[in-house]
Formats: structure tokens, sequence, C-alpha cells
């Protein structure tokens, strides 16, 4: 099984790359690595080239993907993009990273696309009593939930599911909560999909996190090592670090978000940016200080973050 470097997108004929294009390795069993439906589906089925518009064309022998969005529900996603608390109003829950998140991951996952990928969605830790609404944290309520709790796949991967994520999804309802178990939440993510494999079907997660505390309130298991587990699964990880507090003295910090975008083999150029360690796992090289990661600041953002991903493995492509 060859496991050189791919670049999905640039074998889509009439696929309109933007800036930022997503680079990704392969796994070393499975997943991407095994062909057909997530890079050679695009390029069979081309929907920017057989057609144009801004549909999906999912082809004859096109296997759509799996892609399980895993959002971060913790208490820091009630603050803005610049790490401060927004007013207690319409328009201020609407800046609160929670609503734009929410937004994003809607815009991005509504029909037509939602044909050609198998959108599912996981939410952690999993709703417990104790977790609060968008609200209650902004006017000052603390979530009492069990702290390190699991995660919840309320939306599981098939083709269709725009509406369901949608229907689910509420900034104001939808409830966050105390504690960041990042590596429970992967460890979910994995076991769930590997359970669920699809012959000829690529298999992703798409991390959407803040990047706040996790090894703080629930440092086991350690994330970069569950996501060479994944890798090693045939399972691509996407790290998408939305509006993430980076700065935060116990925040998760750029070298680790970067370690974890290499080990998922969906860093930015990965081939020049990562590289080996003694075990074989990939981590980040010495670099400029930048993100290797995908960031966001907002909804848009998240959307043309998640779309550029898209692209590269979508049954069919999109403009």
């Amino acid at each position: 099984m060859k496991r050189a470097l791919l670049v999905f997108c640039l074998s889509l004929a009439g696929c309109q790359c933007g800036p930022g294009t997503i680079t990704i390795k392969p796994g070393q069993d499975g997943g991407a690595s095994t062909g057909g439906g997530a890079g050679g589906g695009a390029a069979n089925g081309g929907g920017a080239a057989n057609g144009g518009g801004s549909g999906v064309d999912a082809g004859d022998d096109c296997t759509p993907p799996d892609v399980l969005i895993a959002l971060d529900r913790t208490l820091t996603m009630h603050r803005m993009a610049d790490g401060t608390t927004p007013a207690d109003t319409d328009a201020g829950h609407a800046m609160s990273k929670w609503a734009m998140a929410i937004n994003g991951i809607e815009e991005l996952t509504a029909a037509p696309l939602d044909q050609s990928v198998r959108f599912g969605l996981e939410l952690w830790p999993r709703e417990a009593v104790g977790c609060v609404t968008l609200g209650e944290r902004i006017r000052g309520t603390n979530g009492t939930n069990l702290a390190c709790e699991g995660p919840e796949i309320p939306v599981q991967p098939a083709l269709g599911t725009g509406a369901a994520i949608s229907s689910l999804l509420d900034p104001e309802t939808t409830k966050i909560c105390f504690s960041t178990p990042t590596g429970d939440a992967l460890l979910g993510a994995r076991a769930f999909l590997e359970s669920h494999r699809t012959a000829d079907a690529g298999q992703f997660v798409v991390l959407v996190t803040d990047g706040a505390d996790w090894d703080v309130s629930c440092p086991n298991p350690n994330p970069l090592g569950v996501v060479d587990g994944l890798t090693d699964a045939g399972i691509s990880t996407l790290v998408v670090g939305f509006s993430a507090e980076m700065s935060l003295s116990n925040g998760v910090g750029l070298a680790f978000l970067n370690d974890l975008a290499c080990a998922g083999r969906t860093a930015r150029d990965f081939a020049t940016t990562c590289g080996p360690n003694a075990t074989g796992q990939y981590r980040a090289l010495p670099g400029d200080g930048g993100a290797l990661f995908y960031t966001a600041t907002n909804a848009q953002e998240l959307v043309t973050t998640l779309r550029d991903f898209t692209r590269t493995v979508c049954c069919g492509c999109i403009n």
C-alpha cells in the first residue's frame, strides 16, 4: 500500500482550490490511504469539472467519505474571539465562539454538500446534569456537570444529515459543559468510525476546538497519542483552532496544536513542516512559530476553512 504524500485537491480536474489548500498524508492503513472514496472519488465525480456552479456531482464510482465533526462544547466557548465575555444581549450572544461555531457548521453541512460527504456530529463532553446554556454562562453561571465525561454522537455520519445537524444545534439551547476531555473525544470518534467503516470510503475527524485547558482539567488520555492512534487506524484528523486561546497560561498552546496537526497528517505544508520522531510518529519541525493547524475567528472563516478541507475529500467537488 502506498504511503506517499497525497495532495488530493491537485488531482481534482477543475476544482477551485482556494488559499490555504489542505494537504493530507494518509494513515498507515485504511482511511485516506486506501485511495477510492476520498481522493479518487472526487477526481471521478468532479462537480466543478462536470457541471460548474456550486453544486456537487457524486459520479459513478465515488464513495462518499465519513467526516465526523467533533465540536468542543466546553465552557470557554461562551467567550468572543478576543477572549472576553460578550454582552448578555442577542447581538452579544451572536458574537460568542459557541454561536459562531454552530452557525459555521450548519452552513457547511447544508444541502447539497451533504449529498457528497457523510457528515456526522460529535459533541464533547456529553450533555449531563449541570451543563448550562450560553446565556447562563455569560451571566456567570458555572457548569457543575461531572468532569471529564466522554463524548456523544447525536448525528451519525450519513448522507443527507445537514438538516438533522441544523435541527439539533441551537446556540441558545444546546448546552455547554464543564471540563475539556479532548483525548476522550478523539477516542470516542475513533471507536465509532472503526466500527462503522464503509468499503473504499475515507474517514476523517474534524476537531473544532478553542484549545483551552484540557491539560489542566482532563489531561488523560493525552490527545496527541490518541491522534497517533487515529492515524495508525487510517483516520486523518483535521485540527481547527476556532478562536483558539493559545495565549492562555493554562491553554494548549501553539506548539501542541502544531504537533496535533502533524500527527493527524493535515498540517499546513505537511511535507516541509512535519517530520517523524524516533517512533515514526509525525511532529512539527522547528519553524517560524506560525500555526500549522487551521484557524478561524468567526463563522465565515470556519466555513471557508472546512470547505477548503472538504474540497480535498468530497465525493464530487464544490466551488
